[in-house]
């Protein structure tokens, strides 16, 4: 008695005879293979993890939409024609605790993070690594 891992081999075999000797042979067999307890195996894995893929994405989605939600606007200031943001709303938003200002040279820190920029340049220091604006850094009043 064959199994039936060893009756699909067989079947299987028989399609690609069938397919070699070419389309004007006379056909003895069904012209569909059979899937093998191999095949099954992963079928099924894979649509097991198509399934906790779909959940993570999910869950990622709604951890994201919780997060916006939650979240609040940026105050935007029009300045010279180009849309900013004072330092105080980043303070505020990132949830800087230190948040200093001495002349025209503005620092934000926390425990592990920190930003720090000076007006009138389009240079800032975020966590020790230097960036450049586009445009420069305003000043516009003391409590910015």
């Amino acid at each position: 008695m064959e199994s039936s891992e060893g009756r699909a081999r067989l079947q299987n075999e028989k399609v690609r005879r069938a397919a070699a000797a070419g389309p004007g042979a006379p056909q003895r067999t069904a012209q569909r293979a059979v899937p093998t307890t191999t095949h099954l195996r992963v079928i099924r894995i894979t649509a097991t993890f198509q399934a906790m893929r779909k959940l993570l994405a999910h869950s990622i989605g709604v951890v994201l939409l919780c997060r916006i939600a939650f979240a609040e606007d940026w105050a935007v200031i029009r300045q010279q024609g180009r849309d900013y943001v004072t330092f105080s709303n980043v303070a505020h938003f990132y949830r800087f605790p230190e948040y200093t200002r001495v002349s025209r040279t503005v620092s934000l820190r926390s425990e592990r993070r920190g930003i720090r920029a000076q007006a009138g340049t389009s240079e800032l220091y975020i966590n020790g690594v230097r960036f450049f604006t586009d445009f420069p850094i305003l000043s516009t009043a003391p409590t910015n």
